[in-house]
């Protein structure tokens, strides 16, 4: 397992290549092409080096793993046993066993509050929304923020594994399925918690002027749409979205497709038009 700092999204060129790099790796050691003795011999090196430096630098924790990672990889390729030795060494040292024990906290604590977070949207399906602030408590999302700006980085990685997971679901997945379900004031309802961790986001304005034209509350409709136009987006997007169809007679929607199709990267919000 390899880990990288950033939140939810594509990894860094050098992990992208280190995950092509396994997977030819297992393509030699399960016999689906044939073994390179010279790449596997480099491949190790590298490998044994990058756990050395992390060592070396203090942070024993990830060492330990990478030296486990590569007496699992390499087995059967080649002689492991330095690796083995010296992961056996850092295994017994406090300061991972107390990682390992912080890490499977943190474990125990995200499936916590991925149950909260079920509990939660099975709830807002089939009770009445509360208020804004009554359901940001249920969700964490103030003890979230908090924690994500934490010295821990363990915690603060977990607190912003659960923002996003957060944001995903109340910003895409659960409005558009009430959207698909003819349901928009609800999906309007929880695009309110979204905005309360992202104001005024392009994805989140888009989807509130879809909600609202469902609605045919024209004016909120095409102001969302102002505030999605600060970010990138087609007319061609705007103008066939079955959901904006109840605005297409509106003169300011009509101006507002115009203006995107002269400026569809967000140059229609940067001057305020």
């Amino acid at each position: 397992m390899t880990f990288f700092d950033g939140p939810h999204q594509w990894p860094p060129a050098a992990t992208l290549t280190e995950a092509v790099e396994f997977m030819e790796l297992m393509a030699m050691r399960f016999g689906l092409k044939p073994q390179d003795k010279v790449w596997i011999d480099s491949s190790l090196s590298a490998s044994m080096a990058r756990a050395a430096a992390l060592a070396d630098s203090g942070d024993t924790w990830h060492a330990w793993r990478r030296y486990q990672a590569i007496a699992n990889d390499f087995e059967g390729l080649r002689n492991l046993s330095e690796a083995r030795i010296r992961g056996a060494q850092l295994g017994r040292r406090e300061e991972v066993r107390r990682t390992e024990r912080h890490i499977a906290e943190t474990v125990r604590a995200q499936a916590a509050y991925n149950d909260r977070l079920a509990a939660f949207l099975g709830q807002f399906r089939t009770k009445t929304p509360e208020p804004l602030e009554e359901a940001l408590g249920k969700v964490q999302l103030r003890d979230l923020e908090r924690r994500a700006a934490s010295p821990d980085s363990i915690d603060a990685n977990a607190a912003e594994r659960g923002l996003e997971q957060l944001w995903v679901y109340t910003s895409f997945y659960e409005p558009q399925d009430y959207l698909d379900r003819g349901d928009p004031t609800r999906a309007l309802a929880i695009l309110e918690v979204a905005q309360a961790m992202r104001p005024s986001h392009p994805d989140i304005c888009y989807n509130q002027a879809r909600a609202h034209a469902r609605l045919r509350h024209t004016s909120r409709a095409i102001e969302a749409l102002e505030c999605a136009a600060r970010a990138p987006l087609s007319a061609d997007r705007v103008e066939n979205d079955p959901d904006l169809k109840s605005l297409g007679g509106a003169p300011a929607f009509r101006a507002l497709v115009t203006r995107l199709r002269i400026y569809p990267t967000g140059m229609a919000g940067r001057y305020g038009w």
